[in-house]
């Protein structure tokens, strides 16, 4: 039954099928399955000749299924193109070109632009190349013609494998597009056209699965009717050696009437153009190429080449974040014949090539970011090569290099680049007070980013509000129906009730009767009645509510306007600077105005005269140097030198204590040693008493009871009391020569512990590790005086080292917000505020305001130590005043006095790459190290308190411009 169909096909062949045969086909297949081993066998013969025709199903099911059943349904359709007439109007002379201008830099037109090639190194292979050609169609039929002669397969490297590289390899878009338009098909609403890929695409538009792929060697043709006449007017189709591959695409509205160019954008192939006067593969109809159209059906584009030969290539200059680009959008807008040479140029043809890019963030608009993941683009040789490619093909430019404008250096290099002398090198300055225009548009840009705002936040709140609305509207109707059915339960009720009324009363009624009383029944009201106008009553409520909310809805966005500062600002602020604050940093220093001399030919000043522009750009270099940081600030040869002597000096000192700490400690356990044998000999003595006490007492009681033995026993005491008296003169006599000896000794650390160091003059010493009696002015110094002294002395370092390497009489220090980057250059180590209990660094600086000071009117940190010094210990010398006055700040109460400094932390600063000495409480030192404070109830204690600086001329840093000299006495002292 399977095989019955078959022999169905033998009589399609008959020409003339007559009326009477059609009833012998069924007999015929019905007696066809009795002779089944023939039709088996014949079945057999016939499926190898049946296969050619279903060859081609392996290309078809490679297609998409809706692609296939709408390519066998178009095979059907009759081709509705009829044969051209006779034209005796004057036909086309000049050949058909892609002028330089109408083509991207990587299209190498070759054989008199019959054959296009696009360059394929140095990530071009990536790029799409774009070609406009010079004839446009206005009226008519006409078809051109061209063939893929070569494919290419440029290798990558292993690192592209980590991105996606842009998808198919090789790719073919032809179409029609307008004059002006972009180069890249797809990126404007005035292009339409056909893809290798299969797909039709009307702007950005894709509709895929339109006609059938195409490769290499095959004559592709596009055809573009626009006779008004023809049933397929206005249609744009696609033939494949002289087939039709695709049914005709309707052109859009708007490019009805409008002058279409042949467009062909390629990747990684080659094209043959076709110049025939007829098609080089017979098509089902007769046409006429666009070679031999009607010149009055054709347009000629201008070929922009230049006039007298000479091709201008711009080089815009203008500070950073002040329009530079959108005076340079304006530009091309109204010179569409320039092209743009920037790396956001090269990153938007990219983007439109198909290239992904897993990371769109932009660090400047100057340079972007190239990070696609392939080796080839990231490495910027794609920059080097459009440079190599611009400099040799004659075309009007615009260089736009925000900073490499700015610099005289790198501008003679652009100069040097486009050094043929078909090239005119020409420099606009955009500094100073911008023109009336560029405001406008500046203002009209900002009006317009605040209307878009405001029309998002519209729209997301009137998304919210109904939402709220349908929610709502869903609550009623659940209420609604809720209701109902409660209505419908106490209507059930009701009549269950009234039921149950009737035929009680109709049970009393019956019983009455019985008994001869008769009463006549009440008429019911009919409450039911009365509540069916209420329900419409609310339905209309509740349809005139929606009617109010569809009103709401339909209302338009707030209009907005420019506040009065809007209206005054001059540049508007972009979310993504020009240049990045490291860059700016570098090279802000170096920014000039261009000159002649530089190799320009023309320098054209846009909207400020030379004089005023210099003037402007000198101030605006003198504002940033208080506010820039030098980012290639290198620290000198004299703070490496000074920095190195400090870490020995700081080292020195910690020895000194330690040392000092050893040997109060071994004072302390020798005369612990020797209070310890005091004592032990005392109790010895003390013990040799009580048993001399005990053997008298024993000794006198046995006296008694012997009588005649008295004699005897007052003999022997005598002896004996005579034989001990030099004895016990002999032990008297070493202990007091003990004694003496001990009081000598206590007499001496007393002397010693009789030295107060509070009473110290501080700035009178002239070594700070002998204040007296070869006592350190550093011995009570804790973790936290050790980090105080360190921070001291590194941010006074850091002001004078700062002076010294900057080499700027405009810089006359470092600014506040800036303390923690150069602290970081400088030292190699992070500026940590928390360290130190505080959270800015202007408490930072606060906490040691008796070496440094920020100025009132510039706000940089200036340095109340003088930067040349014989030694450093002022610095020893200032943390122990800071010391003192904390402790007598705390003693009265005051619990603000308090370093709030973590000891890990604290311990880790005071010697930077140096090991910190074990901290030694103040509480758990010797007697004679902790120094003596005088007591909250002794009167006149401030008087006490020695002076806050030496006397003139006194000190080891007297003479020589020295610190006694340049001393000034810090405001908070009173």
């Amino acid at each position: 039954p399977k095989e019955a169909p078959k022999p169905k096909e033998a009589p399609k062949p008959k020409e003339a099928p007559k009326p009477k045969e059609e009833p012998k086909a069924p007999a015929k297949a019905k007696e066809e399955p009795e002779v089944t081993p023939k039709a088996k066998a014949a079945a057999k013969d016939a499926s190898p000749k049946a296969a050619p025709p279903k060859a081609a199903a392996p290309k078809a099911e490679d297609e998409p299924p809706a692609k296939r059943a709408k390519t066998e349904a178009d095979a059907g359709v009759d081709e509705q193109e009829k044969d051209s007439p006779k034209d005796s109007r004057p036909t086309l002379q000049e050949p058909i070109a892609f002028h330089p201008s109408d083509c991207t830099l990587n299209v190498v037109p070759t054989a008199g632009n019959r054959v296009l090639m696009s360059l394929t190194e140095g990530g071009m292979q990536y790029l799409i190349a774009g070609a406009r050609a010079s004839v446009g169609m206005k009226a008519g039929r006409y078809v051109y013609e061209f063939r893929i002669v070569e494919a290419l397969s440029p290798s990558e490297c292993s690192g592209a494998m980590r991105s996606k590289a842009p998808a198919p390899r090789q790719l073919l878009r032809m179409g029609f597009s307008t004059a002006r338009s972009p180069l890249i098909l797809g990126e404007s609403e005035e292009h339409i056209f056909f893809d290798s890929e299969g797909s039709f695409r009307c702007g950005k538009k894709k509709t895929p699965g339109v006609c059938e792929k195409f490769m290499r060697d095959q004559v592709i043709g596009v055809l573009l009717n626009l006779d008004p006449s023809s049933p397929n007017a206005n249609t744009l189709s696609v033939f494949r050696d002289g087939k039709r591959i695709a049914q005709p695409q309707k052109i859009p509205e708007h490019l009805v009437g409008k002058t279409l160019f042949p467009h062909l954008c390629f990747r990684n192939v080659s094209i043959q153009v076709m110049s025939c006067p007829t098609p080089t593969k017979p098509m089902p109809f007769a046409c006429r190429t666009l070679a031999s159209a009607a010149k009055a059906d054709v347009e000629i584009a201008p070929s922009g080449a230049s006039k007298d030969g000479k091709y201008e290539v711009v080089v815009p200059v203008g500070m950073p974040d002040e329009g530079t680009f959108v005076w340079l959008d304006g530009f091309l807008a109204k010179n569409p014949q320039y092209v743009e040479l920037s790396d956001r140029k090269i990153l938007e043809w990219a983007m439109q090539s198909g290239v992904w890019k897993p990371n769109a963030h932009k660090s400047s608009n100057d340079k972007p970011e190239f990070n696609f993941g392939l080796p080839s683009m990231d490495d910027f040789s794609l920059r080097r090569v459009i440079n190599s490619i611009a400099s040799v093909m004659p075309r009007n430019y615009v260089v736009m290099e925000v900073k490499s404008n700015l610099i005289a250096e790198e501008r003679q290099q652009t100069v040097e680049r486009f050094r043929l002398p078909c090239f005119k090198k020409v420099a606009y300055v955009m500094l100073g007070e911008p023109t009336e225009d560029f405001k406008k548009v500046q203002l009209e840009k900002v009006l317009q980013k605040k209307q878009e705002k405001a029309n998002a936040a519209w729209k997301a709140k009137k998304a919210e509000d109904n939402k709220k609305n349908a929610l709502q509207q869903r609550q009623k109707e659940l209420a609604a129906m809720r209701k109902k059915a409660e209505e419908m339960r106490k209507k059930k009720a009701e009549e269950a009730k009234k039921r149950m009324e009737a035929i009680r009363k109709k049970a009393e009624a019956v019983k009455k009767k019985a008994e001869g009383i008769e009463e006549a029944e009440e008429a019911e009201p009919e409450e039911m009645e009365v509540d069916e106008p209420k329900r419409e009553e609310v339905k209309e409520e509740e349809e005139e509510e929606k009617k109010d909310e569809a009103e709401v809805d339909g209302s338009e966005p707030p209009k907005v306007e420019l506040t009065e500062e809007e209206e005054h600002m001059v540049f508007r602020k972009r979310p993504i600077p020009d240049l990045t604050d490291y860059v700016l940093g570098t090279s802000y220093l170096k920014f000039s105005l261009p000159e002649k001399e530089e190799g320009f030919d023309d320098v054209r000043f846009e909207w400020s005269r030379e004089p005023q522009a210099k003037e402007y750009i000198k101030q605006w270099v003198q504002k940033r140097k208080t506010t820039m940081r030098i980012e290639d600030l290198v620290p000198g040869e004299w703070f490496n030198a000074t920095w190195k002597e400090w870490q020995k000096t700081l080292q020195t000192w910690h020895s000194k204590q330690n040392q000092y700490k050893a040997a109060m400690a071994k004072k302390a356990a020798e005369k612990a040693a020797r209070d310890a044998k005091r004592a032990a000999i005392k109790e010895a003595k003390a013990k040799a008493a009580a048993s001399k006490k005990a053997a008298a007492e024993k000794k006198a009681a046995e006296g008694s009871a012997e009588g005649s033995d008295e004699a005897k026993a007052e003999e022997e005491p005598a002896a004996e009391g005579a034989q001990e008296e030099p004895a016990a003169e002999e032990e008297q006599g070493e202990e007091k020569a003990a004694d003496a000896a001990d009081e000598k000794e206590e007499d001496a650390s007393e002397e010693e512990e009789k030295f107060d160091l509070d009473s110290v003059d501080i700035f009178g010493l002239e070594d700070v590790t002998n204040a007296g009696d070869k006592i350190p002015l550093f011995c009570c110094f804790a973790f936290e005086d050790w980090a105080m002294m360190s921070i001291r002395f590194e941010v006074h370092l850091l002001t004078h080292a700062f002076r010294r390497d900057a080499n700027d009489p405009d810089r006359s220090g470092i600014p506040v917000e800036h303390l923690a980057f150069y602290y970081g250059k400088y030292f190699k180590k992070a500026l940590n505020h928390k360290y130190y209990g505080v959270e800015s660094s202007y408490e930072l600086l606060k906490l040691i305001r008796d070496t440094v000071f920020v100025t009132k009117t510039t706000k940089v940190i200036e340095s109340r130590v003088p930067g040349e010094l014989e030694n450093f210990g002022i610095f020893a010398m200032l943390t122990e005043e800071a010391r003192r006055d904390r402790m007598r700040r705390v003693d009265m109460g005051d619990e603000t006095a308090k370093l709030k400094l973590s000891q890990a932390s604290a311990m880790s600063l005071s010697l930077g790459t140096a090991a910190t000495p074990a901290a030694t409480p103040l509480r758990s030192m010797p007697a004679n190290l902790a120094p003596s404070r005088p007591s909250m109830a002794t009167p006149g204690w401030q008087q006490q308190r020695p002076p806050s600086r030496p006397p003139m001329g006194a000190g080891p840093w007297a003479g020589k411009g020295g610190f006694a000299a340049a001393w000034r006495p810090p405001a908070w002292r009173g």
